[in-house]
C-alpha cells in the first residue's frame, strides 16, 4: 500500500477589517502548503489556537461553538479519509480534486461569500511584490485592482469567471473607481494584470471556471497625438522675458534641460553635478543610471542644455544637485503658465475607446508638462533624421516599440519625407 506523509493543521487568516478571520485548513504535502477554508469566521477572542478549536462557550452567527467545532472535526475526517483513500488505491492525491469533493459536501465556498478569492488576491500580491521586485506603484495598481471588485463584487468565487461575469467586470472598469471613467488601454492593462493573478491562483488549486480563459475580448487601442513641441515653439519658450519672475525663469531652465537631454524628471531631480563631467573632447557628458528601469546613460549635452549647465555650475545647492528642482506638481502647475505666458496655440487630440464607445479628447498645447520635454527632444532627433537606434540609447528605451509613443512627426519632418521622394522621382525622370 502506497504510503503519503502529510501534515495538516488548522489554522486562521489575517484578520479582515471587521476583526474576523476565515479557519482554514493547511495541509503540507510534499514541500508543497495547500489550503481548504472551513467555511467558519471568528474573532481572535473566540478562537483557541493551542487547541484548534472554538473556544468553549463561544457563539458565532447565533452557531455555538460544540456545533462548530463538530463541523470543523467532519471536515477534519473528511481530509484524513480522502489521504486514506488514496493510499489504498496506490494513486497521488489531487488537490484540486480534493477541493472540489471538500466544497461540494461542505458548501463552504457559498457560504465563505468571497474571501477565498480576496484572501488569494492579497496572497498574489505580497508574494509577487517580492519575488518580482515590484515597485510601490505596480503594488498599488494591483491594490486598486482588488479593491474595485471588493466593491463591485464581494462575493466573488473562482468560479463565477464566466464570459458573462468577465464582461460585467469590464464594465464596472470602464466606469473607474472615481466614477469619470477610464479608457481601454487602462482596461486593458487591468485585464493583463487580473489574468497574471487568475492564473497563479489556478497553479494554487483554485477552482477557476475554465470560460475565464477563453475571454479575449477584443478592446479598441487609443489613438494618442503625441505630446511634442515643434522647434519654433521651443524658441517661443526660449525667446519669453522672465526677467520680472525668477521662479518662472527657473522652471524655463528645467523644461529646456529636459527639452536638450530627454531626462525624465525623476532622473532630473536626482541629477548632480557630479553626473555632469567634462571629457577628452572638451564636451560636457551626462553619466548616470537612469530611476525607472536602471540602464546606464552616456551622452554630451546639447548646446540649449550647457549653457543651462552654465548658468547653475557654480551655484552650491543642497546635496550638490545640478538644479533646485520642484515637485513634480508644482513643476507641472508652472509649466501651464509657462505654455501661456508663451502664447503657443493649438491642441494635441486623442482618439479614446471607453469599450466600444468612441471619446475625443482635446488638450491645448499651452497646457504643457514635465514629459512634453522628452517627447520634443526625440521628435525632434527622428524630424532631424537621427537613426531611432541612436536615440534609444539616450533616452534609455529598451526597443523601438517602446519609444514609438513618443515619436512625432513635425511640419518640418513631413516636408523632408516629401522632398527625398521629390528628389527620386525627379532623379528617375532625369535618368529616362
Amino acid at each position: 500500500m502506497l504510503k503519503l506523509k502529510y501534515k495538516m493543521h488548522i489554522r486562521r487568516t489575517t484578520p479582515r477589517k471587521n476583526g474576523y478571520s476565515s479557519v482554514i485548513f493547511n495541509i503540507h504535502y510534499r514541500n508543497t502548503l495547500n489550503r481548504l477554508y472551513s467555511g467558519i469566521s471568528v474573532l481572535d477572542s473566540q478562537w483557541n489556537e493551542q487547541k484548534e478549536c472554538v473556544k468553549q462557550g463561544c457563539r458565532v452567527d447565533n452557531i455555538s461553538y460544540t456545533e462548530l467545532n463538530n463541523r470543523l472535526k467532519d471536515e477534519e475526517q473528511f481530509i484524513i479519509d480522502y489521504f486514506d483513500s488514496c493510499m489504498f488505491k496506490e494513486v497521488e492525491p489531487s488537490f484540486t480534486e480534493l477541493k472540489k469533493r471538500f466544497n461540494d459536501k461542505f458548501n463552504s465556498r457559498n457560504s465563505r461569500g468571497g474571501e477565498e478569492f480576496y484572501y488569494y488576491f492579497d496572497q498574489f500580491i505580497e508574494v509577487q511584490s517580492k519575488s518580482r521586485a515590484w515597485n510601490q506603484s505596480m503594488i498599488d495598481k494591483h491594490k486598486r485592482i482588488e479593491k474595485g471588485l471588493q466593491q463591485s463584487h464581494p462575493k466573488l468565487k473562482f468560479s463565477d469567471l464566466s464570459i458573462n461575469m468577465m464582461q460585467k467586470i469590464l464594465e464596472t472598469w470602464s466606469k473607474g473607481l472615481d466614477g469619470h471613467g477610464t479608457y481601454n488601454d487602462h482596461i486593458s492593462d487591468n485585464l493583463s494584470n487580473f489574468r497574471t493573478f487568475v492564473t497563479w491562483a489556478k497553479s494554487k488549486n483554485c477552482l477557476v471556471n475554465e470560460e475565464f480563459f477563453a475571454f479575449r475580448p477584443k478592446l479598441r487601442p487609443a489613438i494618442i497625438d503625441p505630446r511634442f513641441l515643434t522647434v519654433n515653439e521651443v524658441k517661443q519658450i526660449m525667446d519669453l522675458d522672465l526677467s520680472q519672475s525668477c521662479s518662472l525663469d527657473m522652471v524655463r531652465d528645467f523644461f529646456l534641460f529636459q527639452c536638450g537631454t530627454s531626462l525624465r524628471y525623476s532622473d532630473l531631480k536626482r541629477l548632480t553635478k557630479g553626473d555632469i563631467t567634462m571629457h577628452d573632447d572638451g564636451r560636457y557628458y551626462i553619466k548616470m543610471v537612469t530611476q525607472k528601469n536602471k540602464k546606464r546613460v552616456e551622452f554630451p549635452l546639447t548646446k540649449v542644455a550647457l549653457e543651462i549647465y552654465m548658468k547653475h555650475k557654480d551655484i552650491p545647492y543642497p546635496n550638490n544637485v545640478a538644479f533646485p528642482v520642484i515637485s513634480n506638481q508644482k513643476y507641472n502647475d508652472h509649466l501651464k503658465t509657462l505654455g501661456e505666458r508663451a502664447g503657443l496655440t493649438g491642441e494635441w487630440v486623442d482618439h479614446q475607446w471607453r469599450l466600444d464607445k468612441e471619446i475625443v479628447v482635446r488638450h491645448p498645447k499651452k497646457d504643457l508638462g514635465t514629459h512634453v520635454a522628452r517627447r520634443t527632444f526625440i521628435s525632434t532627433a527622428i524630424n532631424e533624421g537621427v537613426s531611432p537606434e541612436l536615440i534609444a540609447l539616450i533616452t534609455s528605451h529598451s526597443d523601438l516599440k517602446e519609444m514609438a509613443p513618443y515619436i512625432g512627426l513635425s511640419q518640418n519632418g513631413a516636408v523632408k519625407v516629401t522632398n527625398a521622394i521629390d528628389e527620386a522621382y525627379q532623379t528617375t525622370q532625369r535618368n529616362v
